[in-house]
């Protein structure tokens, strides 16, 4: 099971492939979106409706670009079928999707209502590149909808081999996007609680459930500043200084005793814990935090470019709720070399049935897996998925983490956990 590596010249036969398949045309060329009125709107609901992606009561265009012709247009650029050859309404999507068996004793059945829709407006990092590439090899095909149509194509495919839907979709993003191509790669979805990694060879080497944040993933900028800070930008945020061999001194004049507890409430307040959607790489060495799983060679700090940020991938800490957590996810999740995911799994996560949302930011890992961190992980990328149902692709803009406000940190050995305070700093 591999992602392929693709190069520029490599396209040409897959995506004869899929034009032969199902004909691309240029269904909105003027961009239309959202809330636009006037007759290029009318013509593209007439299209629509044409084609069977638009019905409506009076089946006559409107003019305005509202939630039906949204969804329709969606449709037709994800390469959906035509609502008058859809196996089930749009109204019961949800409760009777499509089923794909999964071979070889793997969970029963996955979900394929394909991925989330690629469009103009989509704040992908490289789409400039992707389009590109597309319109430099196939200038009169519409790109979107061919991009559209690739990454359903493959994560079809991994879905029948027993992958998620979401992680599928995150897998077929990754093969036609350029320049991602060189590294080991780490595929964390927080909101299932899975990671997948694959080699710079596209092969899959192993999975595992982690433990993510305590919060859920935020878009409020604030609040993603926040939970790239530092363990000491936060004490001083609230008034803390870290003097060595003294440790945090109140500032502010109050004569305050330091306790952790107190940056943990402030980051319950502006619920913060997390690690925010996006590409990051891994350090070029493993380090060693012996409250961790693994005890040596057990942490992988993360990086946003060239920026250190404060959260890391490394084994879980040796805690009784964690471990508790971790061994009743291994319990039902099957073992890593094997990619497939039972729904049980599943379901245990999505129902709270084991609470993996436990760290402060970091991904945790069993013990089992630190080994492939040692091996594949050091100057690695990470794919952190969104935990948004509608926007989970690891797509941020270049300037995502600009509009931030306090983003610039400096992490400190406290922020991961390599020098405790009282051993009750954890990631």
């Amino acid at each position: 099971m591999k992602i392929i590596k693709l190069k520029e010249s490599d396209l040409a036969n897959i995506v004869k492939k899929i034009l032969s398949e199902q004909k691309v045309q240029n269904i909105n060329p003027k961009n239309l979106k959202f809330g636009d009125e006037g007759d290029d709107v009318k013509a593209l609901q007439q299209l629509l409706m044409d084609k069977g992606y638009l019905k409506t009561d009076t089946m006559v265009p409107t003019g305005y670009f509202g939630k039906l012709t949204r969804a329709a247009l969606q449709r037709a650029m994800g390469g959906g079928a035509p609502l008058q050859q859809l196996p089930y309404s749009p109204k019961t999507q949800k409760t009777n999707p499509t089923k794909t068996p999964v071979p070889n004793g793997g969970n029963k059945t996955q979900p394929t209502n394909g991925c989330q829709v690629i469009g103009p407006n989509s704040d992908i990092k490289d789409l400039a590149q992707i389009l590109d590439l597309f319109k430099k090899s196939y200038p009169n095909v519409e790109p979107y909808g061919l991009i559209n149509r690739m990454i359903n194509k493959y994560a079809t495919q991994y879905v029948a081999q027993g992958i998620p839907q979401r992680t599928a979709c995150e897998i077929g993003l990754i093969q036609i996007r350029p320049g991602y191509k060189d590294k080991n790669a780490f595929i964390v979805d927080t909101l299932n609680k899975l990671l997948y990694l694959y080699d710079n060879q596209g092969k899959f080497i192993a999975k595992t459930e982690v433990i993510s944040g305590k919060n859920k993933q935020s878009v409020d900028p604030k609040v993603i500043a926040q939970s790239l800070m530092t363990w000491d930008e936060q004490a001083n945020k609230l008034g803390f200084k870290f003097v060595q061999g003294i440790g945090f001194v109140d500032q502010s004049g109050k004569n305050r005793k330091y306790d952790p507890e107190i940056i943990y409430a402030d980051t319950d307040k502006t619920k913060s814990r997390f690690l925010p959607k996006g590409i990051y790489t891994t350090s070029v060495n493993t380090g060693s935090i012996k409250d961790y799983a693994g005890k040596s060679q057990n942490i992988l700090s993360l990086y946003d470019g060239n920026k250190e940020i404060s959260q890391a991938i490394h084994g879980y800490y040796l805690e009784q709720p964690r471990t508790e957590a971790i061994k009743k996810a291994q319990q039902v999740l099957s073992n890593p070399n094997d990619p497939r995911v039972g729904q049980e799994f599943m379901d245990l996560v999505s129902k709270g049935g084991v609470k993996l949302n436990q760290s402060y930011g970091c991904i945790n890992v069993p013990e089992n897996f630190v080994p492939y961190l040692r091996k594949y992980g050091t100057n690695s990328y990470v794919f952190n998925m969104g935990e948004d149902k509608q926007n989970y692709l690891v797509d941020n803009t270049t300037n995502y983490f600009d509009k931030m406000m306090n983003s610039q940190s400096c992490p400190s050995p406290q922020s991961l956990g390599a020098i405790p305070v009282n051993n009750d700093n954890v990631a």
